[in-house]
């Protein structure tokens, strides 16, 4: 089976060309179409269709000569719904904006110039719906099914089946399916910020329940919102697009609640700013996991410091032992390299513990040891765990010998 292929439309070709070489760097399972036109792009997804190869987002310019990108969106939602669609564009007309929204299921609007972050989470957040759509949509097939199936035993069902049909047709009942189904959290406000529209996502994300929030502002709807989240609203209304990966909020009974939001302008038909549109995303329970992870590093760290200072306490108190020994002890390699030696073993050899430490046995012990005991010496010490023997020593300041 190909791969699932998105779909890029705009009139200017470096456009198109850019997005391409942004979405394959980010996306390398999926195929990267491009279209300079609404026809040819209708036409490419119709044929993309025929071939059984799966379209699960297309993104399209709004200000393009002939089709323009709300009627695109619009006419590929009449023809394929499932398709998730993206509106690429520097300035969204109040008219675009309620064309797209009402009859076309707008998922998201990306704002030119775009950078390469926004719009890889924008795209990655856009498949994980389409997924997550697909299953409901089998869901739905199931169901209809079923409904199919009563439709059979029952032959006014297909009358008030039609009479909702045509109810739905309407634009009121086009703006209830928008606000129940839309797959994001989305608002829409005027320039006064009161409440335009508003996805039923919207109002479950933030407990709103049942309440007509259209036509009430947003400051009365939520009392709480903190000046730097008005300041925030108005750089908007003023022509800004602003967004943010983590947000706190502290509602009215004190809960905080964690927000990943963006906030774009929308224009009129004489290119007037009209309001603003939000696109929201709880993420408290991801924030309070990651909250809760840095706090157990915390704790970790400071298990691990109390631990090393345990042993560099430890380390300390074993070598004032070993200094401190009356006999003398040479810590060697099988080889005889010195590793380490106490204060005794300087005194006993009259050489400084540097000396000792560039020496090897060999050298502390007299000219006449043969290296055949040495090794033997060794041998039995591996091999039995322990060993002893009598050697003659020779001291380094001044070579006289001793018995050791």
């Amino acid at each position: 089976m190909s791969n699932p292929t998105i779909l890029c439309v705009d009139d200017e070709r470096n456009v198109l060309l850019t997005l391409r070489t942004q979405l394959m760097r980010h996306f390398p399972n999926h195929v990267i179409e491009i279209a300079e036109s609404g026809d040819e792009a209708l036409e490419l997804v119709d044929e993309l269709r025929a071939e059984g190869v799966e379209t699960p987002l297309v993104i399209a310019d709004q200000i393009m000569p002939g089709m323009q990108g709300d009627e695109l969106l619009i006419e590929l939602h009449a023809r394929h719904p499932e398709i998730l669609k993206v509106m690429l564009t520097g300035q969204a007309r109040a008219e675009d904006v309620g064309n797209v929204v009402n009859r076309g299921n707008l998922y998201r609007f990306i704002a030119k110039p775009w950078s390469e972050t926004d719009l890889t989470l924008t795209v990655t957040e856009a498949l994980r719906c389409f997924q997550q759509e697909q299953l409901i949509a089998q869901q739905q097939a199931a169901l209809t099914q079923t409904n199919l199936e009563l439709e059979a035993l029952n032959a006014d069902l297909e009358n008030q089946v039609q009479e909702r049909t045509q109810q739905l047709q309407s634009n009121q009942q086009q703006l209830q399916l928008f606000v129940h189904h839309t797959p994001a959290a989305v608002a829409m406000f005027d320039r006064e910020m009161r409440y335009l529209l508003a996805s039923q996502r919207w109002k479950t994300d933030y407990n709103l329940g049942d309440q007509d929030i259209i036509g009430r502002s947003h400051y009365d709807v939520f009392p709480t919102i903190p000046d730097h989240w008005k300041a925030i609203n108005q750089r908007c209304l003023a022509g800004a697009s602003e967004r943010s990966e983590e947000d706190c909020f502290t509602r009215e009974d004190g809960s905080v609640t964690w927000n990943q939001w963006e906030i774009h302008p929308w224009y009129t038909e004489t290119n007037d700013i009209g309001g603003i549109i939000m696109f929201t995303q709880v993420i408290t329970d991801r924030k309070q996991a990651e909250l809760a992870l840095q706090q157990l590093n915390a704790e970790l760290e400071q298990r691990v410091e109390q631990r090393t200072q345990e042993l560099a306490h430890s380390e300390q108190d074993l070598r004032t032992i070993f200094n401190n020994v009356y006999d003398a002890i040479f810590i060697h390699a099988l080889d005889g390299t010195i590793l380490d030696v106490n204060n005794p073993a300087t005194e006993m050899f009259g050489a400084s513990r540097a000396q000792l430490l560039v020496s090897s046995i060999p050298d502390l012990l007299s000219p006449d040891a043969p290296f055949e005991r040495i090794s033997a010496f060794h041998q039995q010490a591996q091999t039995a765990g322990t060993a002893s023997a009598e050697w003659q020593a020779r001291r380094l300041d001044n070579g006289a010998i001793f018995d050791i």
